[in-house]
């Protein structure tokens, strides 16, 4: 259906396109019908290859088996249930056409079969399997097949939290390994036995059982209880350095025997570990380290962009850590990236084991094969009949509404060039008005400095000039949206330096001052920004007025930071600080009126002390203004 929405659509674009979608649509259709037919084919010839290699033998083909049986193993060390659940599946056909179902090798298969069925959370299916061999190999007197039944069944009720049932096959396995002597199946109870304890909360026995599945893992050769000791060590050590130590013998063991997957991923673990307790150095070898194990896989496969991602995530967090938002920011998105390209293959892979389950169930029953896929075939054809008859109608339907929409798509081109013609006129409009109000506050500020050269009274004088100055950061503000283009934001670093700058211009250079500014990338709406240029105005004033200290300049600093969805403004000077700390001020009351009246209108939180002259800080959210 999708195919044929994607048509579809296109016709209603261009008449030739929907044409050649047709013909790619039948196209498409007989490839899929095709390739049933060459898949089955396939499976057919792998089959008769598996069984011409196995030849008729009476010893139960020990010796293929155990092959099959290794590769499974494979497939389960490296987590690979689905391409492991597949195999196991060829396998049994095998099996079941050579009449080998009593052999003990079949239920070895069988149990790594289980394992990979527990991976995929399929607890209930595997426990029927356990049980199944359970009883098989208690009647052949299997000894070291049900003493690993017994761990298994184990492990699956671990997983789901069945303790009791857990710690009973525990000790089943525990008693058949004590009668007979299993010393190369001890090893993997140790590993099981120290899970348990793990699991619930009896970290010294756990930590015990680990060491001794290490030791008989080495001394009888059994790798995966080594390197899954080391593992549980690992994450049972409350030392670092001995977690460290476990760790890297795993991935020692995963380098030497080939599989860089695992080596990879517990370097990634390694550096985490060292990064949390902020030994940096070593964590970034570490990161290194699992690069250099990437870098020897071949096969891109879902584990090698798995692994990548996680080096990258890691990465990420490490540059974060450092304040490096830019290399922080890039390895995210890399580790994005690579998770999708992890996923595609997981979709692959689902598709292929389908394909391949698909096959196998019509090779167990041809006869009826035959048959649905004649039925299937049949269906298809009516259903592809169907499609074509639908498409036929919409590309002759599309024909008669062609024009229609034509017309339609002048109009809306028409009507959307009206639209911006207006928009931009309205633009226009805006910017000339700011820009006027501007010239008007200007016009302004000019009669006052004028008003104040007449005036032979000082305090005038000073008056005059500090109403200037609130008038010229009012004005500053319309020069700001004029300027941007932007009649919404204001950008707070630019608006601060020219304030600055503009009381820098009226000092004489006995008397001037330096400033600095430490603003993020911060754009707030003109409502906030109004009594923020007021309050920076006074506390301007108040620092030239009152801060001045004999034999050091006068300097500045403003600082504003998001501080979650709120800002804080910070404004200090160098000078002798506030006389009433209470009020916050040097002297008099009118620069504090409207300081308090600006910072109620922000509805914002006020503090004020004295460290290395005056400090004055507000935290305010921006103010919310109507749509209308």
């Amino acid at each position: 259906m999708n195919i044929i929405l994607f048509i579809y659509t296109n016709t209603m674009i261009n008449m030739t396109k929907a044409k050649q979608c047709l013909w790619q649509l039948i196209f498409i259709v007989c490839h899929k019908v095709f390739s049933i037919f060459v898949n089955k084919i396939k499976i057919t010839t792998f089959v008769f290859i598996v069984f011409s290699s196995v030849g008729i033998s009476q010893n139960c083909l020990n010796a293929d088996l155990d092959i099959y049986h290794r590769q499974m193993q494979v497939y389960i060390q490296k987590l690979e249930s689905n391409q492991a659940i597949a195999y196991s599946d060829s396998i049994l056909l095998i099996v079941e056409d050579r009449k080998l179902g009593d052999c003990e090798k079949t239920y070895w298969v069988l149990l790594e079969r289980s394992e990979a069925l527990e991976l995929n959370k399929m607890y209930e299916e595997a426990l029927n399997i356990n049980y199944d061999i359970a009883r098989k190999s208690e009647k052949n007197n299997w000894w070291s097949l049900l003493t690993q039944t017994h761990i298994s069944i184990a492990r699956c009720y671990e997983s789901i939290g069945r303790q009791a049932e857990c710690f009973q096959q525990l000790s089943l396995a525990r008693q058949i390994i004590s009668k007979y002597q299993l010393e190369t199946v001890y090893p993997i109870f140790c590993l099981r036995y120290a899970s348990y304890h793990r699991m619930y909360d009896d970290q010294d026995s756990a930590k015990i059982y680990a060491l001794k599945s290490i030791e008989s893992g080495h001394k009888y050769g059994i790798d995966r209880s080594v390197f899954d000791g080391h593992l549980l060590m690992g994450i049972l050590s409350t030392d670092l350095d001995t977690a460290i130590y476990h760790f890297q013998k795993a991935v020692d063991i995963f380098s030497e025997r080939g599989d860089f997957y695992g080596a990879a991923s517990q370097s990634v673990n390694i550096a985490s570990r060292l990064w949390n307790v902020k030994r940096n150095k070593e964590a970034w070898q570490a990161i290194h380290r699992a690069e250099m194990y990437l870098s020897k896989i071949e096969d891109k496969t879902k584990n090698y962009y798995l692994i990548l991602s996680l080096i990258q995530h890691q990465r990420q967090s490490m540059f974060e850590a450092q304040g490096k938002l830019d290399s922080s920011y890039h390895y995210l998105k890399l580790a994005y990236e690579n998770d999708n390209k992890a996923q595609w293959y997981v979709n692959q892979q689902k598709i292929t084991q389908n394909a391949v389950e698909f096959a196998i169930q019509k090779e167990k029953e041809k006869v009826k094969n035959e048959q649905l896929i004649s039925l299937i075939l049949r269906i298809g054809l009516a259903g592809m009949g169907f499609f074509l008859i639908l498409l036929s109608w919409a590309l002759y339907n599309n024909q008669k509404k062609q024009k229609q929409i034509t017309l339609q798509n002048q109009t809306i081109i028409s009507k959307n060039d009206s639209l911006n013609q207006s928009i931009q006129k309205q633009a226009v409009l805006l910017s000339e008005i700011h820009h006027r109000v501007k010239n008007n506050l200007q016009v302004i500020i000019s009669l006052l400095t004028l008003e104040g050269t007449k005036s032979k009274n000082p305090d005038v004088n000073i008056l005059l000039e500090e109403i200037g100055s609130k008038v010229k950061s009012i004005a500053l503000i319309h020069d700001q949206l004029y300027s941007s283009g932007d009649f919404e934001k204001i950008n707070l670093k630019n608006y601060f330096h020219e304030l600055c700058t503009h009381f820098q211009e009226f000092q004489s250079d006995n008397y001037n001052f330096d400033f600095e500014i430490d603003c993020d990338d911060v754009h707030l709406n003109l409502e906030t920004v109004f009594p923020l240029g007021i309050i920076c105005t006074e506390l301007i004033s108040n620092s030239l007025k009152y801060g001045k200290v004999k034999d050091q300049k006068l300097k500045i600093y403003i600082s504003l930071k998001p501080l979650n969805e709120k800002y804080l403004m910070k404004y200090s000077d160098n000078g002798s600080g506030y006389r009433d700390i209470k009020d916050g001020t040097h002297s008099g009351k009118m620069g504090l009126n409207i300081i308090q009246f600006m910072v109620r209108q922000l509805q914002a939180d006020r503090n004020q002390y004295n460290e290395r002259g005056a400090v004055f800080s507000i935290l305010f959210e921006q103010k919310q203004v109507s749509v209308v």
